[in-house]
């Protein structure tokens, strides 16, 4: 009986210590990665970012919570208290500092609505809440890194070039692909055409290179607009895609293997080229641009066909088929000014 008594007196005493010296306790440094969301957007995630944690007198403690996307959130005076399963710091008020739409730092009131730890302290949680920022922003920040998913979930909008068994360089811009991540650690890719439709892809695995992140390979559907006007659904492939760890730069190319006898959608940031131009148009109509490409029309079969660098040297010639037709892809060359010449018919073109 004496050994029980014994026991749960010595419980207490170290339940009593823990919440005593709690303050002293959770006192550090502590990096990790932010989560935030708020009415206008959800799953924002950063790394790199920081609480520092330190003891003021009365038995509370400060915490300040810096990002290089959120700014600096202080909370001057927080009580912590402690249990066999770690410690728990009370809801307190406070400030945060970010920068604003001009780049100049704004001050806002801030709560911390809840933070955890671990009694090892390896694992914490902070939640902060800055009601007037965004119709009300929330950032947790915990321990760690960003899983990579989330890292690069996100929209990425830029131009589509695609090719198949009858056509080449055929581009469209305002396209886009919407990257979600999923509770598994994979993502769900969906790229948006204007002209190609929308494609699906679920469960894309993310391997993480120096430089980059490289999507493999998966498996997906299209819907895509027919002839008819109508919406059919034929099975597409994601072959490869990149994305540069600061999401400037990235290329994702999708196969649509029973279309045309095969598309290839190469999809990448930015916006497509622009399309030649005639500078001259006097005999212009036996010419026609499409697509980046130059047509010679009513040719004869065999036709020779020049093409001439702006200073007259001669970068090509091309002979027409038997139809007296002639494609010369103007995308494949320089850009410059180009004199194309055929037997009774001349067009300087601007290649941009």
């Amino acid at each position: 009986m004496k050994k029980i008594i014994y026991g749960f007196a010595t419980l207490l005493l170290s339940v009593f210590t823990i919440n005593a010296n709690a303050d002293v306790t959770v006192v550090g440094t502590y990096n990790g990665w932010t989560e935030a969301g708020s009415q206008y957007f959800s799953g924002m995630v950063n790394n790199g970012d920081k609480v520092d944690v330190t003891a003021n007198e009365g038995g509370t403690v400060k915490v300040v919570y810096t990002s290089t996307t959120w700014g600096t959130a202080t909370f001057d005076t927080v009580s912590v208290s402690a249990d066999e399963n770690g410690f728990s710091f009370a809801e307190a008020e406070g400030t945060s500092l970010m920068a604003g739409m001009g780049g100049q730092a704004r001050e806002y009131a801030a709560i911390l609505t809840g933070a955890t730890m671990s009694n090892n302290k390896q694992s914490y949680t902070f939640t902060i809440s800055i009601p007037a920022v965004m119709g009300g922003t929330t950032v947790v920040f915990k321990e760690g890194s960003a899983p990579i998913n989330k890292l690069i979930a996100g929209t990425y909008n830029g131009w589509t070039n695609a090719s198949s068994t009858y056509f080449s360089d055929r581009t469209n811009d305002g396209d886009k692909v919407e990257i979600t991540a999923t509770e598994n650690g994979t993502i769900k890719v969906v790229y948006t055409s204007t002209e190609w439709g929308t494609a699906t892809f679920e469960g894309v695995t993310i391997v993480e290179n120096d430089e980059d992140y490289e999507l493999e390979e998966a498996n997906g559907t299209i819907e895509m607009q027919s002839m008819g006007g109508g919406m059919n659904e034929y099975d597409a492939v994601l072959s490869t895609a990149s994305i540069n760890k600061e999401g400037e730069t990235f290329n994702f190319t999708f196969s649509v293997p029973a279309v045309m006898g095969g598309v290839s959608l190469v999809f990448q940031d930015g916006t497509a080229p622009e399309e030649p131009e005639a500078i001259n148009n006097v005999t212009a109509e036996k010419f026609r641009f499409e697509m980046g490409n130059l047509f010679l029309t009513n040719g004869h079969s065999g036709e020779t066909i020049r093409v001439f660098s702006s200073n007259g040297q001669l970068i090509k010639t091309i002979n027409a088929d038997n139809n007296g037709a002639v494609n010369i892809n103007l995308k494949s060359m320089a850009k410059g000014i180009y004199i194309v010449k055929a037997e009774q018919a001349s067009i300087k073109v601007l290649n941009k």
